[in-house]
């Protein structure tokens, strides 16, 4: 009864608001970076910090593989934002801007 009496005295038009969580990786993400930097396989990432780190990871594999997915993209985006300056002499190159 009190969840219903609850939810008649809440306005209609609430929205609603998830809780947000930390995710039991992203304490390792700094080791995640390095190892991705070193080319170390997903799976012994996870065999790392299940076994071999202080601070074991209880969590499951999935949840490790996608994290680690969304930083090895997040590291290679890093790697790749590499500026390279195009560069011609006068009159060698006509741009146009059909605009």
């Amino acid at each position: 009864m009190k969840t219903v009496a609850r939810a008649l005295k809440e306005p209609i038009d609430r929205k609603y608001t998830r809780k947000s969580r930390v995710s039991q990786v992203e304490q390792y993400r700094s080791s995640i970076e390095e190892w991705l930097k070193q080319n170390v396989k997903i799976s012994r990432m996870l065999d790392m910090v299940k076994y071999e780190i202080e601070e074991k990871y209880e969590g499951g594999k999935s949840a490790f593989y996608d994290y680690v997915a969304k930083a090895r993209d997040e590291v290679e985006i890093k790697d790749n934002e590499v500026m390279i300056r195009f560069e011609g002499l006068p009159g060698e190159y006509l741009q146009i801007d059909w605009g």
